[in-house]
């Protein structure tokens, strides 16, 4: 478990959000991905990712922020979801 954000969360949540948060950047969100694959190319990091993302998908939905985050963080959460489906 990572104490990250308000309480407790999914191992690499920390990373997971960093991750995300970048995602309107190509660049600096492969050179966060490489950083951290080791964390993030798990099923916990999968999990830690999905949870990221609907933490900025649930505040770009309530409180109007993340305009232009939320497209691709929707995006990548699909594409983590497919990938969980597969395996």
């Amino acid at each position: 478990m990572d104490w990250e954000y308000w309480g407790t969360g999914p191992a690499g949540y920390g990373a997971a959000l960093l991750y995300c948060h970048s995602l309107l950047v190509r660049e600096t969100a492969e050179k966060v991905r490489d950083v951290f694959a080791d964390v993030l190319d798990t099923p916990t990091g999968y999990v830690a990712q999905l949870s990221a993302a609907a933490h900025i998908l649930g505040r770009a939905y309530r409180v109007d922020d993340y305009a232009e985050l939320q497209y691709p963080v929707r995006e990548h959460a699909h594409r983590l979801l497919a990938e969980v489906e597969r395996s």
